[in-house]
């Protein structure tokens, strides 16, 4: 009886060899390359959330950096200066009216607190009287200025806000001279030890104080 030995791996001609080793080398390449393509587009997309992240970020700082600067011309011009740490942006004029004056007020009483404000609104000189107690209340500046005829030409309500405030203290920094009025009729004893007589229908400090409301 004849035996014979079978083989678990035949023996294959070295060209069919070839083949497969190239198939497996193209298989190994193409697989490579897909990885490389998935990485890549990994990276893509960690950058990108990594860019929208730095974006966010800087618009955090930017508002945080964020102040505004108020100015007065020598023409009376009231101008802003949105000011950033990070940001230049052009000085502008945000209102209808010019600064001419503000004085402080007092009666021939002693009574203090109100102020006389002049602007200049499209050609007509205008006089407002504040009240010292209601000033730092933006909406109340606002209020006293609309029924003047005056505009602020700010959109956002956050930057008005802030742009009456900065105008205040700005303002009181330009205080003139104390203007001294009557609370009545009649003769009146001035501080100098002189006397005056105060005719009827001359603005008393009655009237101011109701204006000043």
């Amino acid at each position: 009886m004849n035996s014979f030995t079978y083989l678990q791996h035949p023996i294959m001609p070295n060209q069919a060899q070839q083949e497969i080793d190239t198939y497996y080398q193209k298989q190994l390449i193409l697989s490579s390359r897909k990885m490389s393509e998935e990485v890549t587009k990994a990276n893509i997309r960690a950058d990108l959330e990594s860019s929208r992240e730095m974006r966010r970020e800087y618009r955090k700082e930017c508002a945080r950096a964020r102040y505004i600067e108020t100015s007065i011309g020598a023409d009376g011009e009231i101008k802003v200066l949105p000011c950033n740490m990070l940001v230049n942006i052009p000085e502008r004029a945000v209102t209808n009216f010019k600064f001419l004056s503000l004085h402080p007020l007092q009666s021939i009483a002693g009574d203090t607190g109100l102020f006389a404000l002049c602007l200049k609104i499209r050609d007509r000189k205008v006089t407002i009287y504040l009240d010292g107690k209601k000033v730092g209340n933006s909406s109340y500046i606002q209020k006293k200025l609309v029924a003047a005829g005056g505009e602020i030409l700010i959109s956002k309500k956050a930057d008005k806000e802030a742009f009456l405030q900065g105008f205040w203290a700005l303002l009181l920094r330009n205080c003139g001279e104390t203007q001294l009025y009557s609370t009545h009729a009649g003769w009146i004893r001035l501080q100098n030890g002189r006397y005056q007589f105060i005719e009827e229908g001359v603005l008393l400090w009655n009237d101011i104080a109701e204006m000043a409301k």
